[in-house]
């Protein structure tokens, strides 16, 4: 089965896949087409999906008439469509002038940067989100909130283990939770995890210690959400 795409802007504005539509067939993608330019790209296709193109009586007549046709090939259609342009059924293709094709592409080109950028800009905030880090500047993205996006340790915050401890019991000085807990990168430590039967992968973290005063440590419920 054939499937054209006649203004894949209209219905895709580069955040979906076509996908989809190539595991039922050829497809074939035009981000515009012309009116000159339907008959030509819609030939042959057993469905057309279109939402500003218009497809009116004489371009489905058009159509009709090399569908009717009982051999299928690129040559025959070429013919026909020879045919039906000698007859002035067919308007000449508008081909706009060099510069307007040059701004056309650097208006595509500015277009495409700008929402690389704005996708860009979303990842690096949920990543920021999913680490629990606030930044501590209103706007990110300017010159000071990139000095301390470079300089930013994303490295782990939480160590959890299912160990009673860090440290072998009867340690002295407690050298693992100096060394883990003392460097000021990872801000605590869950010990005696039920760890059993857990893959690998990401999960969201609950966890509620109990409140007690002067404390160093604390019983907690821990919960992971996949």
């Amino acid at each position: 089965m054939k499937i054209v795409v006649l203004d894949s802007y209209t219905m895709n504005p580069g955040d979906l896949s076509w996908e989809g539509l190539d595991g039922l067939g050829e497809c074939a993608v035009y981000e515009r087409t012309p009116p000159e330019r339907v008959v030509e790209r819609a030939a042959g296709a057993e469905v057309v999906l279109t939402n500003k193109v218009v497809l009116d009586g004489a371009v489905m007549a058009r159509l009709r008439a090399i569908t009717a046709a009982r051999a299928k090939t690129d040559r025959l259609d070429a013919r026909l469509l020879a045919q039906l342009l000698r007859v002035n059924l067919i308007p000449a293709a508008y081909v706009p002038p060099e510069r307007y094709q040059r701004l056309r592409d650097l208006t595509r080109g500015r277009a495409r940067l700008s929402y690389g950028a704005t996708l860009a800009k979303n990842q690096m905030q949920a990543l920021l989100a999913r680490a629990n880090v606030h930044p501590p500047l209103k706007t990110l993205f300017g010159p000071r909130g990139r000095r301390w996006l470079a300089g930013l340790d994303l490295g782990p915050r939480l160590i959890g283990i299912d160990a009673p401890s860090l440290d072998p019991r009867g340690t002295a000085g407690h050298p693992a939770h100096q060394a883990i807990l003392g460097s000021g990168r990872i801000k605590g430590a869950i010990e005696w995890l039920n760890l059993a039967g857990l893959r690998a992968g990401e999960y969201e973290l609950f966890c509620g210690p109990l409140k007690v005063v002067g404390a160093e440590a604390a019983p907690c419920r821990v919960l992971l959400r996949r």
